[in-house]
């Protein structure tokens, strides 16, 4: 992570996101202090505002304030990308942050791990107002539920786990093994092992 990641200017190989060991590393001396100074320096000015390094593994925190947890089976989640890239989507989080700021409720249609649901999470939860976060992927389902509980969010962020479509029914979708953040109705990643799942489908309304 240290010598690969200096600059975080792009995606990580899932390699270089083994996070757990990187605390008992730096413990035992294994790690170059001017290293962990340079990665410092580098989140200076983005919007990570640190890592937290536990044995249970590492909690990247945003300057937003929003914490998420970094996956070591997902290399391309919010978080992963977040860490190697100093944000993730920016634009689009600054756009829907001023809108939430005059509503009161947000829905989050394929909520992922809850980068959305938790920065509208933030915002509502002055106006008491609430996030519906909807997610059919287990796994990422599992990480979102993990993440409202983190933020303590939990009064504001309900989430639903099922599809959203025009009628009720069910749905496939695909999840690669390594990206379950990727998991799409079409095979986008063609090349990796992936496995197929049936979701329930409601309607918003």
């Amino acid at each position: 992570v240290l010598k690969e990641c200096p600059g975080l200017s792009k995606p990580t190989a899932p390699e270089r996101l083994r996070l757990r060991p990187l605390r008992a590393a730096f413990e035992r001396g294994e790690i170059d202090r001017g290293a962990l100074r340079r990665i410092a320096e580098a989140m200076a000015g983005s919007g990570v505002a640190g890592v937290d390094l536990r044995p249970e593994g590492a909690i990247l925190n945003l300057v937003s304030g929003v914490r998420l947890r970094m996956q070591e089976v997902d290399e391309g989640s919010a978080a992963a990308i977040a860490f190697c890239q100093g944000d993730f989507e920016a634009e689009e989080t600054k756009i829907l942050t001023t809108l939430a700021m005059r509503r009161r409720v947000f829905v989050d249609i394929g909520a992922n791990i809850g980068w959305f649901s938790l920065h509208m999470g933030q915002v509502l939860r002055k106006a008491e107002g609430h996030v519906y976060a909807i997610e059919p992927v287990p796994q990422s389902g599992a990480e979102l539920a993990a993440h409202v509980t983190l933020n303590g969010v939990s009064e504001v962020i309900c989430i639903w786990t099922c599809a959203m479509g025009a009628a009720p029914g069910e749905m496939e979708l695909i999840v690669p093994n390594a990206f379950p953040s990727a998991a799409s109705a079409l095979a986008l990643h063609p090349d990796l092992p992936s496995e197929v799942i049936r979701r329930p489908v409601t309607t918003l309304d």
